[in-house]
């Protein structure tokens, strides 16, 4: 995964140089040339007869198929079906500065827990085009210990805006509230979708400030709309973003979380050091833009 971040561009580490040998999606698994392609020793030290073998038990067994593609023609079987293409989000770059002026703005924010960053994402729709900025925070004290735990570029991202700090060694939720209704009244922000970890006390204060806050339930049926709005938009490319550097890295992490209904939700890979807290954020604020003449935010209640 570190390789592929590296290789497309997600992380720059011009110390380490990425050779992935690997069946692409879509490519026939049975196809001797793909063995060849992504097996550069077939026939010289890795034996041709063996491998034969094993690629027909494969087609004899299915429970050993997976573990073959995985083995032997080196597929990533430990990710989901990641949610976002590079080339799909990549081409949602904005060429302007993205500010929603007199159009009515949506905030979705994604609470951290003791690992992940919070997210703020202000969201508004500029005919029929979603537009957006983010926000994310780390605790300063534990940005370096984390970036050399994550093996992620948390200290340059900061250095260069992409996110911002919180004094202390975890989530300062006094200086939080600060931030986010400075930004919401910046933006126009007057309705907030928030993620129930920890928010009771949140909740009240923004209610307090003039913002109406409401509690976003984590489900598939909260999430399942939002997360289909935002895949055509973004496919129909009209989604445009200023190309934030982690908020990047997070639409490649992204995954969706299925039920036998159809109804999806983001979530984050297998891997705990990947983060997906500021897509999370994005979609809630697109679920408030969606229903913006409905109240309340559709759900049971």
């Amino acid at each position: 995964s570190y390789a592929k971040h590296v290789r497309d561009g997600i992380i720059e580490d011009k110390t380490y140089l990425p050779v992935i040998y690997e069946m692409e999606e879509g490519e026939d698994w049975e196809d001797p040339e793909v063995w060849q392609r992504v097996n550069p020793a077939l026939g010289d030290f890795r034996r041709r007869d063996e491998f034969e073998q094993l690629m027909d038990r494969a087609k004899k067994v299915p429970a050993f198929r997976n573990e073959a593609q995985r083995l032997y023609l080196n597929v990533h079987t430990q990710q989901k079906t990641r949610w976002f293409t590079k080339e799909m989000w990549d081409a949602s770059e904005a060429n302007e500065t993205l500010e929603p002026g007199d159009v009515e703005a949506f905030g979705g924010l994604d609470l951290s827990s003791k690992e992940d960053l919070t997210a703020l994402v202000i969201c508004w729709q500029d005919d029929k085009v979603y537009k957006f900025r983010q926000w994310l925070w780390i605790p300063e004290e534990i940005a370096l210990q984390r970036e050399r735990e994550d093996k992620v570029p948390y200290t340059a991202w900061i250095r260069e805006g992409w996110i911002e700090t919180t004094p202390g060694s975890y989530i300062d939720m006094a200086y939080l509230h600060t931030r986010i209704v400075d930004i919401c009244y910046e933006y126009g922000c007057k309705t907030l979708a928030v993620d129930p970890w920890n928010a009771a006390s949140l909740v009240t204060q923004f209610t307090d400030e003039g913002i109406e806050a409401q509690v976003f339930q984590q489900t598939r049926r909260m999430f399942n709309e939002p997360c289909k709005e935002l895949e055509a938009r973004l496919e129909a490319g009209d989604v445009r973003h200023d190309d934030n550097k982690a908020m990047r890295w997070m639409a490649m992490n992204v995954e969706l979380d299925t039920d036998r209904d159809g109804h999806v939700k983001p979530t984050k890979p297998v891997q705990r050091s990947k983060r997906v807290d500021g897509i999370t954020a994005l979609v809630m604020a697109v679920s408030r833009a969606m229903h913006s003449e409905e109240a309340p935010m559709p759900g049971v209640w």
